[in-house]
């Protein structure tokens, strides 16, 4: 089935196809709305940024509408793919099943 990312950037609607990059600059804000799923309601995913704790109080690992500020220092490094802090993914899966991924380059400063 199909599974594509439907992300705010910046106050800027993303669709974004599943295991590709998303590229962003330090300081851009980052909310992944949602996903499209086709058939199977999206409510069953958890979609998960690893390295962002969305609520403290209870993490489910859902990460779903909350703001992610790449500049206040909320992305945890050693979550990051090379443990400097600039590659992340998101993970969604489905009964506990990885059913897709992608992937958050941030850039540290613009070149």
């Amino acid at each position: 089935s199909i599974l594509q990312y439907k992300l705010r950037i910046n106050n800027t609607l993303k669709i974004v196809d599943n295991y590709s990059h998303v590229k962003l600059v330090k300081g851009d804000k980052l909310v992944i709305e949602d996903i499209l799923t086709g058939i199977i309601d999206p409510s069953k995913y958890i979609v998960n940024f690893k390295g962002f704790v969305g609520n403290l109080s209870n993490n489910s690992g859902e990460d779903r509408g909350y703001e992610i500020d790449t500049a206040k220092g909320v992305l945890m490094e050693r979550y990051s793919l090379n443990k400097k802090g600039q590659h992340y993914y998101v993970l969604t899966t489905l009964n506990g099943k990885e059913v897709g991924k992608i992937f958050i380059d941030i850039q540290l400063q613009a070149s």
